[in-house]
This record gives C-alpha cells, sequence and structure tokens, in this order.
C-alpha cells in the first residue's frame, strides 16, 4: 500500500495553520503504524498480532514549494526529473525536490513560479492574493503528473481541503482514461467548511476545464466555481474528523452549502478521529509541567494545580475547584457564555477560580475583563497564546472549558483527558466521539470513551448548570478521583487511531 498526503502545507516548512502539524504528524504515524498497537482487535478476529505485518508499504508527502523557502538552507535535495505540467494551451515546466519531515517522512516539493511566496488557503474570495485559487488548481495538476512519473505506484491519494480539492476532480476528467492512474483512488479530508475555494466561472477555461469536461453544475455553487463541492462530488473517499462531524455537516445548519451533496455522498462519508501526539502531550514526560505525574502516580497534578494559581496571582486553594479555558477567546467560541455562566456561580456564593489563556478578539476579551474586575480573586487572565503556559493551564486545571460550537474533532477534550483533567463541552463533533456524559453512564464506564459534562444548549444557563454539575461531583472525592482516572485510562494517541486509518486504506484498495 503507497499512500501521498497531498497538502498545501507542511510543518516545518510552512505553515499557516495547524493543517501543517497535523498532515505532517497523520503520515508519520501511518508510516509508522504496527499491528500489535491494534492487538485486541486482531485476538478479536482470531489472529495473532505477532504475524501481522504492516499494510503500509511507503508513505510521502507532496507540497508546493513557496518562493519563501530557501531550498539549500532546507536541504532539499533536486530530482533529475521534473514534469511537464498542462497550463492553458501550453505545459510548464515544474521542478521537484525532495526532503524530510522532523518524523522522517519524505516529502516531494513542487517548484513553480505561480505557487508564490506562502500558503494561503483561505477562501480566494477573501484572498488579497492574486490567481490563489489558480495557483492550487494547477499544484493539483502537478500532483497528478508527478504519480504518473513517480518511481512507486500510488495506490491513495489522501487531500486536505480545499486547496488539494481539485485532484480528484482532474483525476476523474482530465486523467480518467491515462493508464499510469487508472488505479488510483482518492480522499478528501473535510476538516472543516469554511474556506471552500470560491472564484468566478470565468476562470473554469483557465484551468483547462469547458462544459465537454467538466459540466458547470459538477463544479458550480451559487453561481461561482467551488473547489471543494468539486472534490466532495469526484473523491472516492470523503473523511471527516470524526464520526460525529460527518453526520453534522450534512445538516443545513452545519453544511455551509454543501449539506445537500454530502448527503447524497453519505454512504462515502467516514469519520476518524485524530489522536494526540503523545511525545507532545505526556503528562509523565512534560518539561513544561513543574512535576510530572501519571495515572499511576497522579499527586504530582496537585502541585502543578499550586502553581498554576501561584503564575496567574490567585489564592492557592486546594479544595477549590480550577477550571480552564483555552483560545482563540472570540465570541463565536462562546467565551461570553462561559464568562456569564462562571458569574452568576460566583455570585451564588460558589467556590470556583477560572484560568483563561490564549489569543483572541475584543469581543472575548471584554467579558472576561468585567468578570475579572468583579472577581479579582477568582479569575486568572493571559491575552497571548503561548504553548508552555498551555501545557500548565491543561495539567492544573480540575476542568477543562471548551464551549466550542463546532468542534469537529475535540481535541482540546482529548488533551483535558490525557492530563487528568475532566472536559465539560458542547455537544457537537469530536466531542461527542470521545465522551460520554457522565450523568448518561454508570461505573464501570465505557472503554473506548471519557467521560464529563456535555451541555445541548448553546447558552449560559447550559454551561452554567454544566460547571455547577460538575463541582458537585468535584467536591465528592470517591465519585471524582474514578472519573478523572478513568479519563487517564483512555487512549486517544496518534498510534492507537492511525489503526482507524489503515483499515479505511485497506477497505478502500479490497473493493
Amino acid at each position: 500500500m503507497h499512500i501521498l498526503f497531498a497538502t498545501p502545507e507542511i510543518s516545518p516548512f510552512s505553515q499557516e495553520g495547524e493543517l501543517a502539524d497535523f498532515a505532517a504528524r497523520l503520515a508519520g504515524s501511518v508510516r509508522d503504524y504496527r499491528p500489535g498497537w491494534a492487538a485486541e482487535y486482531y485476538e478479536a478476529q482470531g489472529i495473532d498480532p505477532a504475524e501481522i505485518s504492516s499494510p503500509v508499504s511507503s508513505v510521502a508527502l507532496i507540497t508546493p514549494l513557496y518562493d519563501s523557502m530557501d531550498a539549500d538552507a532546507l536541504h532539499l535535495a533536486r530530482r533529475l526529473t521534473t514534469l511537464a505540467v498542462p497550463r492553458g494551451k501550453s505545459e510548464e515546466v515544474v521542478e521537484v525536490l525532495e526532503g524530510v519531515t522532523e518524523e522522517r517522512v519524505p516529502v516531494f516539493f513542487l517548484k513553480h513560479e505561480l505557487f508564490g511566496s506562502e500558503p494561503l488557503t483561505e477562501d480566494p474570495e477573501e484572498s488579497t492574493v492574486a490567481g490563489n485559487g489558480l495557483r492550487y488548481a494547477f499544484f493539483a495538476r502537478a500532483v497528478l503528473e508527478f504519480c504518473r512519473s513517480f518511481s512507486r505506484t500510488v495506490d491513495i491519494v489522501h487531500c486536505f481541503g480545499w486547496a488539494t480539492a481539485m485532484v480528484p476532480v482532474y483525476l476523474c476528467t482530465m486523467y480518467d482514461q491515462d493508464p499510469e492512474l487508472l488505479d488510483v483512488l482518492t480522499i478528501l479530508h473535510l476538516r472543516d467548511l469554511e474556506a471552500q475555494g470560491s472564484l468566478a466561472k470565468s476562470n473554469l477555461r483557465k484551468m483547462g476545464f469547458t462544459k465537454s469536461v467538466l459540466p458547470p453544475e459538477d463544479i458550480l455553487l451559487d453561481g461561482r466555481a467551488n473547489f471543494l463541492r468539486s472534490g466532495i462530488l469526484f473523491a472516492d473517499l470523503l473523511l471527516a474528523d470524526s464520526e460525529a462531524f460527518a453526520a453534522q455537516i450534512q445538516l443545513e445548519e452545519f453544511g455551509r452549502g454543501l449539506d445537500g451533496d454530502l448527503q447524497e455522498r453519505s454512504k462515502d462519508l467516514r469519520g476518524v478521529t485524530p489522536g494526540l501526539d503523545y511525545d507532545q502531550w505526556n503528562p509523565g514526560t512534560d518539561s513544561h509541567l513543574s512535576v510530572q505525574f501519571t495515572r499511576e502516580r497522579p499527586n504530582g497534578k496537585r502541585r502543578n494545580k499550586a502553581d498554576l494559581q501561584h503564575i496567574f496571582g490567585l489564592p492557592i486553594r486546594p479544595l477549590v475547584p480550577l477550571v480552564g479555558l483555552l483560545g482563540p477567546l472570540t465570541e463565536a467560541r462562546g467565551v461570553a457564555l462561559v464568562a456569564q455562566a462562571v458569574e452568576e456561580l460566583l455570585d451564588d456564593g460558589l467556590a470556583l477560580q477560572l484560568i483563561a489563556m490564549g489569543d483572541g478578539d475584543d469581543a472575548g476579551f471584554a467579558p472576561l475583563l468585567a468578570l475579572a474586575e468583579k472577581h479579582p480573586r477568582a479569575i486568572g487572565l493571559h491575552f497571548e497564546h503561548d504553548d508552555a503556559l498551555m501545557h500548565r493551564v491543561i495539567a492544573g486545571s480540575d476542568i477543562l472549558a471548551d464551549p466550542s460550537p463546532v468542534n469537529p474533532h475535540g481535541r482540546h477534550a482529548a488533551m483535558a483527558m490525557r492530563y487528568g483533567s475532566i472536559p465539560v463541552v458542547y455537544r457537537t463533533g469530536g466531542n461527542i466521539d470521545l465522551l460520554a456524559d457522565i450523568d448518561e453512564v454508570s461505573s464501570p464506564f465505557p472503554n473506548d470513551r471519557g467521560v464529563g459534562l456535555l451541555f445541548a444548549e448553546w447558552n449560559h444557563d447550559d454551561i452554567a448548570a454544566a460547571l455547577d454539575r460538575l463541582i458537585e461531583l468535584y467536591n465528592i472525592k470517591r465519585q471524582w478521583r474514578p472519573m478523572v482516572d478513568h479519563c487517564m485510562s483512555i487512549d486517544s494517541s496518534e498510534a492507537a487511531m492511525a489503526h482507524n486509518y489503515i483499515l479505511m486504506y485497506q477497505k478502500m484498495l479490497s473493493v
């Protein structure tokens, strides 16, 4: 099995957002997959895991080489073979360079002047970069030309978002009879639907499309060419970051105009929750913490709580529940609702502390500042993102709140469980896959999910009720400690989650 990940950004070479890190880590975990990590699955099938070899033969990434990247400084090697990539009525020469990620996964960089200075995966309609959509259309064709000339047969091209969504479109139209590509399958990974690659339909001819090659109804949305919609229609498999998010984006409320197309492709839509990098997120080895701790040795968490209270200038009160809130601290993520809920609880005389840390906007900062002015001994604030401090907030908090109404993968909930903090989250997306509501399950807890509080309505009353309930449980140690222990026992690692990706790839190739 040969997997090629096509991405507009890749860590540590080019980075606009979290996709750069995610793509690099996913490629590494798939490459390093060993069936022993899924021993229980194979044993249930009556198979000895030791006898199973990895089905993955090779993994590589492919991405543009932007002008801001110095090939010599990055120690990239130039390959002798160049690509002839169609553009309009002519062909353009694209150079191929090669490097490796920090996980030692090969990365192929495609060099052409059209790719510009840096990755900009915001929607072309909003971008200030001329031709931002056209350059990623050209990149998609270059990816397929690379697959034709690559020394190994590519079985699956795993694409991320609108910037690579044209790969399956070109494959199924202009390259549908190419003997070198007949067996290549594509996955379109829908990490979010906000940016869709929308540009004027007058650009279709520049992209090589005529009505006979691609009917307008297969690419237009609201009268504009829409990369993501086209990819949804043509990819062999669609992938979301959780089963719950895969179901939600088929609803008008979450589908951003694509819900009808996603409903039509529902049988080809999957959800796989991404895992955490346990080398980075490990309370037993985390160098950012004042004291490391583990599930077996949990006492260090109390020291981290005291240090966190000291850092934020709060009274060191070991018996008072400490709630953490991570950025982005914006109104859209529900920060004002949390502030209002905490204010009501404090006004009612409930003992608790809140620490909020991260970047954001004035609409998110204002209610927190007002709350801190009213209850200065209960509220700690830091309005900048700080990786080290983020680790300390998660480790020192008893409860981690994530009110975001759109949450494809539930990443904050996974981090909280890893560090023994109980999540209180909106019932959406990846949170549903990762957590069981503590009031809806009984001991023994489910062995495939952690426990926390999932509020059903996005308002301050439901958040206040959820926090009040968790604080009630916090004050009953014989109930709280088993919850913490169970959350820390859940394996949400990338290594464990890689098994689900491998099964997905295998099923695609076996059809």
